[in-house]
């Protein structure tokens, strides 16, 4: 596999001369590296600010900078970064001194395709664990806006996934009867259905798991807190993640209604 993306290397080492070699061997390897030196704790700390690396191939027999070393400056600078320690030969002894200093990855520049591997490996994990992070802060992203436009709005509105409640405002609450999320977390839109709707409103719930579109709206009779019932309207708009549709989320507005007033409030919710 080749890599496209320019990999920023930071060695841990002594002699110039064996920095290059394993820089050539990576490059003529397909990859796009951009390579650094560092022979000593203040050099180190100085790439790591200037360089960001992606990968450290750190040396363990480096005279001023010792591996255990290493890996504590990587941890102290809070950064996602790559170490392989490089070493000439594989014996036991040297594996439990690079394993116990705190590293998991050994390169053995003496072997082209192993150390092209493990250089492959790394990488595609770091790439990976970013690709994760980029994906939490935009959940918590679209959870943030998703909170705020609750917030916001005046009429009831709740945050629906697999027929399970995530999220609702509080005129959501008010109009059931309910104090606080906390009370209807982790119930079902079927707990709050009278037992004359429940078998038609199941059916719904199936349709909408299967990826059919939701009805513009329903209208059935809701239990409340306290046990009483009221007609309602429900008005279920699709929830969209990324720009493609999510089958399993929707968007619920609630509509408490007297007969004389539901086909009206219908379609006020509908705009």
């Amino acid at each position: 596999m080749i890599h496209e993306t320019v990999i920023k290397i930071l060695f841990v080492e002594d002699s110039l001369g064996k920095a290059e070699r394993v820089t050539s061997l990576l490059r003529n390897a397909g990859f796009a590296v951009r390579p650094t030196r560092a022979a000593n704790e203040a050099e180190f700390v100085t790439a790591l600010d200037s360089l960001n690396p992606d990968l450290v191939f750190a040396n363990p027999a480096c005279r001023d900078l010792s591996l255990q070393a290493v890996v504590q400056l990587i941890n102290i600078s809070a950064r996602d970064i790559a170490l392989i320690v490089l070493i000439d030969e594989i014996d036991a002894e040297g594996f439990a001194y690079v394993f116990s200093a705190g590293a998991r990855s050994v390169g053995l520049p003496t072997h082209a395709k192993q150390l092209r591997a493990v250089v492959e490996g790394a990488i595609d994990a770091l790439q990976t664990r970013r690709q994760v992070r980029q994906l939490e802060m935009a959940l918590r992203e679209s959870e943030r806006r998703c909170d705020e436009l609750l917030d916001s709005s005046h009429d009831p509105i709740a945050y629906v996934h697999e027929g399970m409640h995530v999220r609702a405002n509080q005129a959501y609450l008010d109009i059931l009867g309910f104090e606080s999320f906390e009370e209807i977390e982790g119930m079902t839109l079927l707990d709050l259905t009278v037992d004359s709707d429940t078998e038609e409103f199941r059916s719904l719930l199936k349709r909408l798991s299967r990826g059919e579109p939701p009805p513009a709206h329903i209208e059935l009779q809701l239990k409340q807190a306290d046990g009483g019932t009221f007609a309602a309207a429900l008005n279920f708009l699709k929830h969209y993640l990324d720009g493609d549709p999510d089958n399993d989320t929707l968007w619920m507005a609630l509509a408490k209604l007297s007969m004389k007033r539901l086909r009206g409030e219908v379609t006020r919710l509908s705009c």
